[in-house]
């Protein structure tokens, strides 16, 4: 007997709904809520991805971390002493912590 992550049909709609709100919605939003979102978003891909390595495949990784300091620290880096804005680091911060 085997069992989907998700049914077809109305979840998916629903999920693409609500990614479709979270990409439009940051002129509409405060800083801090755009902040608070964003770090859910990134904590929530990180434990997503964790729980592929370790709840699947049953390996410990420590890489994960490593790769979200590295483009954390990479962001951190670009915006305060280059006062670069997220057009310019978006692009930047796959391509570091890939070449790695």
């Amino acid at each position: 007997m085997t069992r989907r992550a998700l049914a077809s049909g109305t979840p998916r709609i629903a999920i693409a709904i609500v990614f479709g709100l979270l990409a439009v919605s940051p002129p509409f939003v405060s800083s801090f809520l755009q902040a608070l979102l964003t770090q859910a978003v990134i904590y929530a891909i990180l434990a997503m991805s964790l729980d592929v390595v370790l709840g699947y495949i049953g390996l410990a990784s420590l890489g994960h971390a490593a790769y979200l300091g590295l483009g954390a620290y990479s962001v951190g880096i670009l915006a305060t002493r280059h006062g670069a804005g997220f057009w310019v680091w978006w692009p930047c911060v796959p391509r570091a912590f890939t070449s790695s």
